[in-house]
């Protein structure tokens, strides 16, 4: 580099000290959470909710196949599949860093099933397990079965469980008629999954979190997801019916923060 000073020119050198390197920046550690969404939903369900936690709290929202990015795959009919299709990617992502696992409805019995083929076949574990709106899986769904209705009934179920007014029930109609095929073999998968704690509870911490009106997956039917665990359990209510996510997500994202910021 040449320079000018007081007309003359001189040549600059700069030193280049080859064993010196910059310290690193300081980064703060990086927990990832890993939310599933519910029959017939897609990853864009937790957009919200990323926004409310804190910046050291990344949200890893998947798609389960057959929905939202991964339209163009096939769907399958039951939790294991569905969990063993997602296993080895979520491996890859969540590898050498801290994790949970976040599961809503449908979402929260693959979770489970997740986290017990991450921790079988990858040696991963996560910090905790939050099942969100979803039965204990020692509870029989009883017939009729969803899955099994007409497709006009079925739709009215799922329009009513949405807790649709008029103007949301017309937009969302055709929207939920086209998802049919889709939706149904996820209600499939979900009627029928029933396993019991005693063989199947891992060393897991688990967080369960009801919607205090929800008709499907209220209190009574999430108390015994304490068999599934033997680490700590605990469950808290949140204002709102069957899909609370939403409505709740400041408060949701906050006993999300507390719960990791203890482990």
């Amino acid at each position: 580099m040449v320079a000018s000073i007081n007309g003359q020119k001189h040549k600059v050198f700069f030193r280049i000290v080859l064993n010196m390197t910059p310290a690193a920046p300081y980064t703060e550690s990086i927990h990832k959470l890993i939310c599933l969404p519910y029959a017939g939903g897609t990853s864009s369900y937790f957009r919200h909710l990323s926004d409310c936690l804190s910046p050291s709290i990344k949200v890893l929202p998947l798609d389960i196949s057959g929905h939202g990015q991964k339209s163009n795959q096939k769907y399958f009919r039951t939790i294991y599949e569905m969990a063993s299709d997602i296993a080895e990617s979520s491996a890859k992502l969540v590898k050498g860093q801290d994790f949970s696992i976040l599961g809503y409805s449908m979402g929260a019995f693959i979770a489970f099933e997740l986290a017990k083929l991450l921790i079988k076949d990858f040696d991963l574990s996560p910090s905790l397990l939050f099942i969100v709106a979803q039965r204990s899986p020692e509870i029989t769904t009883s017939p009729p079965y969803w899955f099994k209705l007409k497709d006009d009934e079925l739709l009215e179920k799922l329009l009513n469980l949405n807790g649709l007014s008029g103007s949301e029930y017309n937009l969302m109609k055709p929207i939920i008629t086209y998802m049919l095929p889709v939706i149904r073999a996820d209600l499939e998968a979900v009627e029928l999954y029933k396993i019991e704690g005693i063989n199947n509870a891992i060393d897991v911490p688990i967080h369960a979190i009801f919607g205090k009106e929800d008709q499907v997956a209220g209190q009574s039917k999430m108390l015994t997801w304490k068999n599934f665990t033997r680490s700590e359990f605990d469950i808290s209510g949140m204002d709102g019916t069957h899909f609370f996510l939403n409505e709740c997500k400041k408060e949701i994202a906050r006993k999300i923060i507390s719960n990791i910021e203890r482990v």
